[in-house]
C-alpha cells in the first residue's frame, strides 16, 4: 500500500503487484484530526475515542526517548524518571 500526494494505491499479487489506484467512496474517506480531536477533549467538545490518557502519556514518553536516543546515540530505557519532574 502506498499513499503519495493524497491518492491511495494498493500492490495486488493477482495483478502482477503494480500499484493501481483505489477508489474509496466519499462516505467512508477519513482525514486526519487528531489535533483537533485533542483540542476538542480539553475542551470537552467531544469525548476521546481511541486513547485515554494514560497510554498518551506513555506514548508521549517513548517519542521523547527516541529523540533522546538519536541525539544521544545511545540506548534509552524506559519509564523516563525525569519526565515527570
Amino acid at each position: 500500500m502506498n499513499v503519495d500526494d493524497g491518492t491511495l494505491k494498493v500492490a495486488l499479487a493477482s495483478e502482477g503487484n503494480k500499484l493501481q489506484e483505489v477508489d474509496v467512496e466519499p462516505n467512508r474517506r477519513g482525514y486526519w484530526r487528531v489535533e483537533e480531536e485533542f483540542i476538542n477533549a480539553i475542551r470537552r467538545k467531544e469525548k476521546v475515542k481511541l486513547t485515554d490518557f494514560q497510554t498518551a502519556v506513555e506514548y508521549m514518553e517513548f517519542t521523547d526517548a527516541v529523540a533522546r536516543s538519536i541525539q544521544s546515540r545511545t540506548a534509552v530505557t524506559l519509564p523516563l524518571l525525569d519526565l515527570y519532574c
